[in-house]
Parts: C-alpha cells; structure tokens; sequence
C-alpha cells in the first residue's frame, strides 16, 4: 500500500535542515488542505474554504504537539472531522427555533392537516398574539438567535427567551383549547 503524501511529507519535514524545513512545510500544509477539503466535502456535501483554512490552521498550530501515536494522515482527518462537526453543531444549534415550532404544531394536528403551507400555519399560530410577541414569533420563524433579536428590540436576550416561552405556552393553550371546544361538540 502506498504511503500519503501527507504521511512523507510529514516525514521529510520533520527531519529536515532548517533550510529545506519552510519549503516542505508549504506543501505538507498543501496536502493537508487538500485532505481538509475531502473531508469538509465528505461530510457536508459543500465546500467551504473558511472553514479548510481553520482546519489547516489547526494542524500547522498542533504540529510541535504531534505525538506520532497514529500517522500523521489519521491525525490530520481527525483534526478536520472535529472542526466539522463542531460547524455542525453550530449549525444544529442556530435551527433551535425550528424545534419549537414543530413541538408547536405537534400539539396542533389540526392546522398542520387544514394548511400544508407552513407559511400559512405559522401566520395562523401568529394570530392573537400582541405586535412585540409577533415580532419576536417572526424573527424565531426566520431563524434569528435570541442575541439578534434583543439587538433590534433594545432588551436582554433573557427577556426574549422569556417572551418566547410565554409565546409557545399561549399558542399551545390557545390550541388545546381549540381541540377542546371541537372535540365537545361532536
């Protein structure tokens, strides 16, 4: 089986003269963007090159601290599998909003089944509620964090959270009482 680049590269780097040592830093780092860039495209399905240079960041930083219990290859993909799930659990965390709407209309079967157009939920979920709340309920639907939202309303992020859970408990009152009054009369 043939070596990796990366793995000579490694090799070749790290007993060179201090003359030849830049040189072959460049193209080690060369190859190591090129395996940061498989990976990132592996496991997201895009490119995204900010995100190779952090990782080609990260090896260059952790070189002095590569302790060859793995090669150096196996070393470099972990470094960049951990700088991708990192952005993915950003990713996951920026979409909470989305876990409230769908605990929302969990509780109303019957809006999701009369409107298959979310959008058309959501601005049904949105009536009643005072112009502040749907504010607040607008800027969750399009994804803002709780920090951009108080920025525009002038409070603290606190108080958004607080107004959004008192949001999610009125529409989720307002939907059992629906079902309540709907399921008596039958």
């Amino acid at each position: 089986m043939l070596e990796q680049p990366e793995n000579v590269l490694y090799a070749l780097w790290k007993n060179a003269s201090e003359d030849e040592s830049p040189e072959l830093l460049d193209k080690l780092l060369g190859e190591v963007r090129r395996h940061a860039r498989n990976v990132v495209f592996n496991k997201l399905a895009e490119s995204d090159e900010e995100l190779v240079e952090l990782i080609v960041r990260a090896v260059r930083q952790g070189l002095p601290t590569f302790r060859r219990e793995a090669k150096f290859s196996t070393w470099v993909h972990s470094v960049a599998s951990n700088h991708v799930f990192q952005k993915l659990r950003s990713r996951i965390r920026e979409r909470r909003v989305f876990d409230y709407r769908v605990e929302v209309n969990d509780e109303m079967p019957e809006v999701r089944q009369a409107n298959p157009d979310l959008r058309i939920q959501v601005e049904q979920l949105a009536k009643g509620l005072s112009e502040e709340e749907r504010l607040i309920y607008w800027a969750k639907y399009e994804g803002y964090m709780n920090q951009e939202i108080s920025e525009q309303l002038g409070a603290t992020e606190d108080a958004v959270e607080s107004q959004w859970r008192r949001i999610v408990e009125k529409i989720r009152k307002r939907a059992r009482h629906r079902r309540n009054t709907n399921g008596s009369g039958n």
